[in-house]
């Protein structure tokens, strides 16, 4: 009788039978050596001692679970002298002793937690028919060995956070096989040597401009050349023109201040009842008759002015209702009742009634207020703001003298919406000066990266004769370190010294004490990019565990990712 085909193999394994029961696959089989060696002597045995049943858990077959079932011989040791007397029979190609799981399933497990972490792990090995829970996918990651590859001759170092301003760590990357090698609980000089004498064999080292790391380097391979990232020197390069733009800044605004157009002073003062009353239209017909009834009765001003768009729909609602009024006293006087003229026009028979005992239209009260405490401030506030004063503090202690018992915000509402500036407070102005920030970034551009009102400040703050000196340092700068000329660094480096700008020459200092660095930086082609590349990676998967991943996960998914 030929035994049952499964779809995967069973190292050493005879298949017996194979069960669908729902919803899982189960697979009988047994070994089908006669003998096997004991772990400790290793010499074969054939006795059999007893027997016991053991399940493992294997990988899914056509979206079942499988489970294998095997029995186990225990056998008994026939060497005398060796210290077991009985062994169970091993299966290493399988599972490891005492383990539930083949070793294929380990692996996928392994893979899934690698790659997702241990609760997205779990929720998609539960949906590829392998359930388990987040813990055993951690503990199987935790359990797994990291892999241990050769000592690169090239490597980028860069630190990482893990916990942004207090904790950081190192990461050591191979440059040539763009994979990391590393990770390092600590970003100390100390930690860079350990590790660098640990992996002798190492010639080149990119790294940023971090003391530690230069002197890590220095100490753990003292033979190997040292590499300043590129873009880390650009990035210095441009600090250094913020500090000099933050430090000269007051001179800067003297210097467009001097050169500022002259803003036309107004000559005109609007009229008094525009400029008093903005919620109401300023031309029109409707707008005049509006403006004379409001400043011939006595109702008060509206408590907030109107939005244009807010103006015009009051202003198409009053049209709408004058005309109504006029269609209602049109057809009273051709005989209509009230009830038709109510359900022509649209309005109740109140209204209709109350619109005809009326000679002319009553004024529309919605957007109106009541008596308040201010009412009668107002022509007070009137002058004074004609005189030209807009300071709320001062004018609310004026009327409080004359026993106004409100808050200072509500005489601030009131002027907000019923006052405009004085056309004495129009004076020239200088240009804005742009942050630090952004204006080392205008100067650093090419002239035709720049939109037409930049350059038109670039060259008018170009008339500082120092700032424009050390604007053509960092244009020669730039340019040096992205064309990669080497031989333009020494010249300068002592122009940069010679400047008088103390942060050109700080600057400068510091890249004469690493230079060889630097001129290694101008000639290899290597620098720390994918290293950057890397650290996000990283941070990707750091915040997958939620701030929960401890150092050794962390460690063990970045280089399990990589191999």
């Amino acid at each position: 009788m030929s035994s049952p085909v499964v779809l995967f193999p069973l190292p050493g394994l005879v298949v017996e039978h194979v069960t669908a029961a729902d919803p899982t696959l189960l697979i009988e089989a047994r070994a089908q050596t006669p003998a096997a060696a004991c772990p400790d002597c290793h010499a074969p045995s054939t006795r059999v001692h007893s027997r016991y049943t053991r399940q493992l858990r294997d990988l899914p077959v056509v979206e079942q679970p499988g489970r294998l079932r095997l029995p186990v011989r225990r056998f008994r040791c026939l060497t005398p002298t060796c210290p077991r007397r009985t062994f169970a029979e091993r299966l290493p190609a399988l599972a490891p002793l005492h383990a539930q799981r083949t070793v294929r399933l380990t692996n996928a497990l392994r893979v899934l937690g690698g790659e997702a972490g241990g609760e997205a792990g779990a929720r998609m090995a539960r949906r590829l028919r392998m359930p388990l829970s987040s813990d055993t996918v951690l503990r199987i990651l935790r359990r797994s060995p990291a892999p241990a590859p050769s000592t690169p001759r090239v490597v980028g170092i860069d630190d990482f956070a893990l916990r942004k301003g207090r904790v950081y760590g190192t990461i050591v990357v191979d440059l040539e096989q763009h994979r990391p090698v590393d990770l390092l609980p600590e970003r100390t000089a100390e930690t860079v040597a350990a590790w660098l004498r640990a992996h002798p064999g190492v010639e080149v080292i990119a790294r940023d401009r971090a003391q530690d790391y230069a002197r890590g380097a220095a100490d753990g391979a003292p033979e190997a050349i040292q590499v300043a990232d590129r873009f880390h020197v650009l990035c210095n390069l441009r600090e250094v023109l913020t500090r000099y733009l933050q430090r000269i800044a007051p001179a800067l605004r003297r210097l467009l201040a001097r050169e500022a157009p002259p803003v036309p002073m107004a000559t005109t003062e609007p009229p008094p009842e525009v400029r008093l009353l903005p919620c109401l239209p300023e031309t029109g017909p409707q707008a005049a008759q509006s403006t004379r009834e409001l400043a011939t009765s006595g109702r008060p001003l509206p408590r907030y002015g109107r939005h244009p768009q807010r103006q015009q729909e009051h202003l198409a609602r009053q049209a709408a209702r004058t005309q109504r009024y006029e269609e209602v006293q049109t057809r009273y006087a051709q005989g209509h009742s009230i009830r038709q003229i109510a359900q022509a026009c649209g309005v109740s028979r109140h209204t209709v009634r109350h619109w005809l005992r009326t000679a002319t239209l009553p004024p529309d009260q919605r957007g109106y207020r009541g008596p308040g405490k201010i009412d009668r401030s107002i022509p007070y506030l009137q002058t004074r703001l004609a005189e030209g004063c807009t300071n709320q503090s001062r004018l609310w202690r004026e009327i409080c003298a004359q026993g106004f018992t409100g808050t200072r915000s509500r005489v601030a509402k009131w002027i907000h919406a019923h006052g405009h500036a004085s056309p004495r407070e129009l004076q020239p102005s200088a240009p804005t000066l742009p942050a630090a920030r952004e204006l080392a970034w205008l100067l650093v551009q090419d002239a035709d990266q720049r939109t037409a009102e930049a350059q038109d400040l670039v060259e008018r703050l170009q008339q500082h004769a120092e700032l424009a000196h050390v604007q053509e340092l960092v244009q020669q700068g730039r340019a040096m370190i992205r064309q990669r000329h080497a031989a333009a660094l020494v010249p300068w480096l002592e122009a940069c010294r010679a400047s008088p700008s103390a942060e050109v020459r700080n600057f400068a200092d510091g890249l004469q004490q690493e230079r060889a660095a630097v001129q290694a930086a101008l000639t290899l082609p290597w620098s720390t990019g994918p290293v950057e590349g890397h650290i996000n990676r990283l941070k990707l998967i750091k915040r997958s565990g939620y701030g929960r991943m401890k150092f050794d996960l962390l460690r063990q998914r970045v280089l399990y990712d990589a191999a």
